[in-house]
């Protein structure tokens, strides 16, 4: 594991940490590679090294070896390079990968693997978050049963459908339970183990079944493979006379065949497989009273799963996708929808795939609720309200995808609106409109009722309930927040917006009209998302924050004066930092040049070598929030904040952040009056160009 910052300013570290008073290196004696621990390169290596003590030197110079976990002098006295090992230098904090080391000749080497790879019986795994070695029993067939030779109780680690864990099945000559005992009693036949005594499906429902004990081969006729040790059961489903009925299965952990049947010992006349959701559904035309459909319901082994049995209007799957003659739909009465066979047809904020249209007549004034339910409860849709226009982008007044809840508008005027439904995860569902007492748009809800947020402040507000009004384009079908900043005068602003931690999130500055899906900045990601923008004139400025789920969310507002961008160099050491004012301040540079003077915990423990690094000194007279983005910067950077009055002091705990995204690495923390430490690098040995903000206000 990697030191801590205390231990890492003792006498060793100093020297690359720069942390001790004095530059001025620890005498060491010179050591050969015998001495370091390194091994002897073979003897009928040819490409090996000369010995490191071999290399001649009046100066430093020629002694760097480019390894960052060794520190390289002249030893001016015997005039050869002194290199030393420094193995926690190379500490990557995993356990699993073993200890690593720093060996003179090769710098940082892999511990490799602590834990092995067991034996014939077992399997040798390692727990990181345990940090520990375990092992389990060998499983050939998968079925949890290991084999009988390894202590387990399979007497067939070949087959799935035999282990002690099995229930032995009746009259099909096979010890399925690994008892010594075949075809005894008490023995399992599955329920429509036979074609000829089907399970039989009522039109609506959900239904749970199981092929475990199933016996009957699997149906032939499908184009993708259905093996021969596959478990069969068949079921019949009693046709509606005048709908459609849909059968799909809607939980399952394995892969599963539908086949429909024209008769008991026919092939099959049509095949769905999956393994994932959305698992496989059949759909069943109306017929005569008393008629039915055949099923084969297959699974590679025996599993249990849930299907469910729904009727359709015949017509669910045509319908319409377009704006010429939308489909009726009544307020207040639930419409059944399929997306089996429509593609997408409008443009739309939120999923156009498989879009359906319908008209809907709202009689007075009022509350427009819109809502729409997997029938399977799998999966979900996303709905939004259109002007009767429909056509355009601009006619769409607000959607939403429904894993946020439903699209709840506060007022709608009385007319003709088109409403529209879409999806690719839960092919059909329950479509319904309900219209209340009308209600207004609150604070928050668009540019028009906006949040005020003076700078230097946060505001929060509820997510719940709320539509995408604002309609950004940086997070769409969600749930938005409206807020407005009023500059009193020309400044730098940075804008921090926080979603709740599961959530994802959009960050948007607007123009001052507020223009659907034309931000001037987008900031899309997990919590917390940040902006900058520098010179903003003075007035307002309209800004909104969106989640794609409910709770809370906010906005803070950093100002200052507007600032000169200062390009710098240097920084590479503790005596180079580059001072930043105690307002914060704008600067811009190129870390390819620098050292690499001082790690970040947010690092990855495998750059070799380790990237450059540029320290900034910020000497605060009093307590501050301070807030520090690199945002513009060319490469996945790493900005943390160390205290100390010491160079570099100590890294604040959880002040450590990898600018991943292209806004990159962003800190916002309240510190103490004192000495304060930026260190500036990049991920896994990146550098480059790059661009520094640093904001600093009342806590």
């Amino acid at each position: 594991m990697r030191f801590s910052g205390l231990f890492a300013c003792s006498l060793a570290s100093a020297i690359v940490l720069g942390c001790a008073a004095s530059s001025k290196a620890p005498p060491v004696p010179p050591l050969g590679p015998q001495d370091a621990g390194a091994p002897a390169p073979d003897a009928g290596d040819a490409s090996a090294p000369p010995p490191i003590a071999d290399v001649p030197c009046n100066d430093d110079g020629p002694c760097n070896d480019g390894f960052p976990c060794t520190d390289d002098r002249c030893d001016l006295t015997a005039g050869r390079c002194v290199h030393v090992a420094y193995d926690e230098r190379c500490e990557d904090g995993v356990y699993c990968n073993g200890s690593e080391r720093c060996d003179l000749r090769r710098g940082c080497v892999t511990g490799g693997d602590v834990c092995g790879l067991g034996n014939a019986c077992t399997i040798a795994r390692c727990d990181e978050t345990a940090r520990a070695c375990t092992t389990t029993p060998r499983d050939a067939d998968g079925d949890g049963d290991p084999d009988d030779h390894c202590g387990g109780g399979d007497c067939n680690d070949a087959d799935p459908r035999r282990s002690s864990r099995m229930a032995e099945v009746c009259a099909n000559g096979i010890d399925d339970n690994c008892n010594g005992a075949i075809d005894e009693q008490p023995c399992l036949n599955a329920e429509g183990d036979r074609c000829e005594a089907p399970v039989v499906l009522a039109s609506e429902g959900f239904r749970t079944l199981s092929t475990a004990g199933a016996t009957a081969a699997p149906p032939s006729g499908c184009a993708f493979p259905v093996s021969g040790t596959s478990k069969t059961i068949f079921a019949r489903v009693e046709r509606h006379p005048t709908q459609d009925l849909m059968l799909e299965v809607v939980d399952l952990a394995s892969p599963v065949t539908l086949a429909l049947l024209d008769a008991c010992g026919g092939g099959a006349a049509a095949c769905e497989q999956a393994a994932q959701v959305p698992f496989p559904r059949v759909r069943i035309g109306a017929g005569p009273a008393g008629s039915g459909q055949l099923v084969a319901i297959a699974t590679p082994t025996d599993a249990t799963l849930r299907v469910r049995t729904s009727l359709l209007p015949s017509d669910s799957a045509r319908g319409t996708n377009d704006c010429a003659a939308p489909e009726p739909l009544a307020l207040g009465v639930a419409k059944r929808v399929d997306f089996a066979s429509l593609a997408a047809s409008l443009p739309t904020d939120c999923s156009a795939t498989g879009l359906r249209t319908f008209l809907v007549d709202v009689p007075r004034d009022g509350s427009l609720v819109v809502d729409a339910l997997s029938l399977t409860g799998r999966g979900s849709a996303s709905v939004g309200l259109r002007y009767e226009a429909c056509r355009d982008l601009a006619d769409e007044i607000a959607c939403r995808n429904l894993e946020a809840g439903p699209l709840v508008i506060p007022f709608v005027a009385a007319g003709r609106y088109v409403v529209t439904v879409a999806t690719t995860t839960a092919p059909s569902v329950e479509l319904r409109a309900t219209l209340g007492p009308a209600g207004t748009f609150a604070a928050g809800d668009s540019c028009f009722t906006p949040l005020v947020v003076a700078p230097g402040t946060r505001v929060t507000a509820s997510f719940d309930q709320r539509a995408d009004f604002v309609r950004s384009g940086c997070l769409a079908g969600g749930s938005t927040l409206a807020f407005r900043v009023d500059l009193p005068s020309p400044a730098d602003v940075m804008l921090v917006g926080r979603v709740p931690d599961i959530a994802l999130g959009g960050l948007a500055v607007h123009d001052a009209a507020c223009t659907p899906g034309a931000p001037r900045s987008c900031n899309l990601g997990n919590t917390p998302l940040h902006v900058v923008r520098r010179a903003e004139p003075a007035g307002p400025l309209l800004v909104s924050v969106s989640s794609n789920g409910g709770g809370s969310g906010s906005l803070a507002v950093y100002t200052r004066s507007p600032a000169a961008d200062v390009p710098v160099s240097g920084g590479g050491t503790c005596a180079g930092a580059i001072a930043i004012p105690a307002a914060g301040g704008r600067f811009s540079g190129d870390s390819s040049a620098e050292p690499s003077s001082v790690g970040a915990s947010c690092d990855t423990g495998l750059a070799n070598p380790r990237a450059p690094t540029q320290l900034f000194r910020l000497d605060l007279p009093v307590r501050r929030r301070v807030a520090i983005s690199t945002s513009g910067s060319a490469f996945t950077t790493i900005a943390s904040l160390r205290s100390g009055a010491a160079c570099p002091g100590l890294e604040v705990p959880e002040a450590c952040n990898v600018g991943f995204t292209s806004a990159r690495s962003f800190l916002d923390r309240v510190l103490e009056a004192g000495t304060h430490w930026v260190v500036l690098t990049g991920f896994g040995g990146a550098k480059g160009a790059w661009n520094l903000d640093v904001f600093t206000t009342a806590p």
